[in-house]
């Protein structure tokens, strides 16, 4: 019985920095689509659509695209935190894994 928990445990052990690596990764993705996003967002006028083209520069429009792209920045920078911080602890968590299975191989 001991024997299953501890197959368990080992699995949970391997299996924690996998799936923090893969999160990571999934998130500085998200933060690089939405990075580019943005800058496709900018590109194409970043609010001045919102009034239409024939009503030209509207300082509304000019404030709601401001709005949504400091949304989008910030948006981009908490991806990009939370990403960095979840794959640098899969990474912590992988190698001390191995540092744990070389010290147990030897002893």
């Amino acid at each position: 019985m001991n024997k299953k928990a501890n197959g368990k445990s080992r699995l949970k052990r391997v299996l924690k920095p996998i799936i923090l690596l893969a999160i990571g990764t999934c998130c500085l993705a998200c933060a690089l689509g939405l990075l580019f996003f943005s800058v496709l967002y900018l590109r194409e006028g970043a609010g001045l659509q919102v009034f239409g083209v024939d009503s030209g520069v509207v300082p509304l429009g000019v404030l709601i695209g401001l709005v949504h792209f400091l949304g989008f920045g910030i948006a981009v920078l908490g991806c990009f935190a939370i990403g960095i911080v979840v794959l640098a602890r899969g990474v912590v968590s992988l190698l001390g894994e191995a540092e744990e299975g070389t010290n147990s191989n030897r002893g």
